[in-house]
């Protein structure tokens, strides 16, 4: 999700800098313009007939996504530039990674001033640098806590502890058992006050609470939990603060939100539909609808990820194109508009985050799937204004078979 978000949000501060790549005046008349699926030249009078505004007139190779826009060739800089920025990130000290933030800054702004200058590659360069920077800053902010908090220092002491936490995740079987056999529970959660000794300490940060499965069964996300526990050092390379190996029963304080309580309702209502089936596809079935991991065999589970196959119990693009495009399909049916079938469809992609959880695989496929919405609906708004009386849609099909003509 960060990266994501790094990709599209230096995508639109750089596009913004080279005159080159911005949509330029109209093309000549007998110019010849492109096609990506045919690399054959049509001249430029026949473009004025189509119902739609050519954004750049660059060859596409062989994508077959029609004509090219200016700043495609670029998302792989800005890609390969951010996953090299947190693989390599992820091993250095906090410091060093916020001095890497900066300067991708500094050099991000000097490339963009750059290439209003017309220089080659800058604008490409600058794209490369903004991704690197933000996706750095934060990394660091993490790894700072991570690290080098006050709670990070009481966990490589091993301090015992009573905390008051916040579920942040629904709280899923391990395959570890405890000393007589019990089944056990891994929650992901963030500490929100810690007290060692009576004393009240200033400390929160990611953890990860171990403990026995029975106090944790109905907790939903956003739950509020007492409890006492011992602090132990995550896992090298890990970005969680602290593991709280569990020493008393939870204490739920309060209740959580209510978006919660209700997307708890419908994955409950999914597993017990699901009852019925015999095991293992009594607990596999909600991990392949909302990606509800609860009643799933730990063991099962585990081959899963051993195998690779972990993709298949976790919300992905698939889920949300079945969700999403249902909705849209029945808003067609009942004749809604673009930007009605656009709202509804985002509305309806938020509610689905809500049940599946938004992790990083569900929120990167939402992402998608909402810029996908958009611009495809935003496109038909356009197509559909592009059509007036004085040029109906059978002029609009003629000119396009006349095209049709000119490149076979």
């Amino acid at each position: 999700m960060l990266f994501g978000s790094a990709v599209v949000v230096a995508l639109l501060v750089a596009g913004a800098g080279n005159p080159s790549k911005r949509p330029s005046a109209p093309t000549p008349a007998g110019t010849h313009l492109w096609l990506s699926y045919s690399q054959r030249p049509v001249p430029h009078d026949l473009m004025p007939k189509l119902p739609f505004e050519l954004k750049s007139t660059k060859v596409v190779g062989a994508s077959g996504f029609g004509v090219f826009f200016p700043w495609a060739e670029n998302l792989a800089i800005g890609a390969a530039a951010a996953w090299l920025a947190v693989i390599a990130g992820l091993g250095w000290s906090p410091s060093r990674v916020a001095v890497l933030g900066v300067s991708a800054v500094t050099v991000g702004a000097l490339l963009l001033a750059s290439s209003h200058r017309g220089i080659a590659g800058a604008a490409a360069g600058a794209l490369g640098a903004f991704c690197v920077a933000l996706v750095s800053l934060p990394l660091a902010a993490r790894l700072n806590q991570a690290r080098d908090s006050s709670l990070a220092q009481l966990a490589r002491d091993r301090v015992a502890v009573t905390a008051e936490i916040a579920v942040s995740a629904d709280p899923r079987p391990i395959a570890a058992t405890g000393p007589s056999g019990s089944a056990r529970m891994a929650v992901d959660a963030t500490v929100t006050s810690l007290t060692v000794a009576g004393r009240p300490i200033r400390a929160g940060g990611a953890v990860l609470v171990l403990g026995p499965a029975g106090g944790w069964r109905d907790v939903l996300p956003g739950q509020r939990v007492r409890l006492d526990a011992r602090l132990q050092p995550p896992l090298a390379g890990d970005l969680l603060t602290a593991v709280l190996e569990q020493q008393s029963d939870p204490v739920l304080v309060g209740r959580p939100p209510w978006w919660q309580r209700a997307a708890g309702v419908v994955r409950a209502e999914l597993r017990r539909a699901s009852a019925g089936l015999p095991e293992p596809e009594r607990g596999l079935l909600p991990g392949l609808v909302d990606g509800d991991t609860a009643g799933l065999d730990p063991v099962l589970n585990e081959r899963f990820r051993v195998a690779g196959l972990t993709h298949l119990v976790a919300v992905s693009g698939t889920n949300c194109v079945i969700i999403v495009g249902a909705a849209l399909l029945l808003l067609r049916r009942f004749g809604a508009g673009p930007v009605t079938c656009a709202a509804v469809g985002l509305l309806v992609l938020v509610a689905f985050v809500i049940v599946a959880r938004p992790s990083p695989s569900v929120l990167r496929a939402a992402v998608m799937a909402a810029i996908a919405a958009v611009a495809f609906f935003a496109g038909k708004a356009d197509a559909s204004q592009s059509v007036t009386p004085d040029r109906s849609i059978h002029q609009v099909k003629r000119d396009f078979s006349t095209v049709k003509e000119q490149l076979t």
